[in-house]
């Protein structure tokens, strides 16, 4: 078997509070990437925190044997993956900067940010993208808390079968629809 490359890859555990994308860089030094090996993240299945099952979700969606917001459900209960150009400024909890992998729609010029519940897709848009060397591990319901404006989130692009376009409109439906 081939030995896959270190990967930096940085963890947030909890949740965190939403804050401004934009503002004055912290004094605190951004947090460390965490070096592990690629293999041992896509094998290591009791720690992938409901991210195959998120996968997995998105497919029976696209395929009609399950619905939006079912979905959705699985989605938000699992951790993702987003590519960083540098590591994020942190000023405790609270997210000061970061620099996420995005995309536009060419039709409309509606940016989404970047994010992977898949590994395998992961690692290919990592060798097809070196510029964007971090993984920011975090809940993908604290992701949509701190999405730019405008922004929505596109989750396992070039996956097919497994992708899913989150538009920023439907993001904000979304959030407001299940405030507590």
């Amino acid at each position: 078997m081939m030995e896959m490359p270190a990967r930096r890859v940085l963890f947030l555990q909890g949740s965190i509070a939403a804050s401004s994308m934009h503002g004055a860089r912290s004094r605190r030094p951004a947090p460390a990437a965490v070096h592990i090996n690629q293999r041992e993240l896509l094998t290591n299945h009791s720690e992938d925190g409901g991210r195959g099952q998120a996968s997995e979700a998105i497919r029976a969606a696209r395929a009609g044997q399950l619905d939006t917001e079912q979905m959705l459900g699985s989605l938000l209960a699992a951790q993702v993956s987003i590519p960083l150009a540098e590591t994020t400024v942190m000023d405790g909890a609270r997210l000061l900067s970061w620099k996420p992998a995005t995309v536009t729609r060419d039709a409309d010029g509606e940016q989404f940010v970047i994010a992977f519940t898949d590994g395998e897709l992961d690692q290919k848009y990592a060798k097809w993208r070196p510029e964007y060397p971090y993984r920011l591990r975090v809940g993908a319901d604290w992701l949509i808390t701190v999405l730019p404006a405008g922004h929505g989130v596109i989750i396992n692009l070039g996956g097919d079968d497994i992708m899913f376009e989150w538009p920023a409109r439907d993001i904000l439906a979304h959030r407001a629809d299940h405030e507590t």
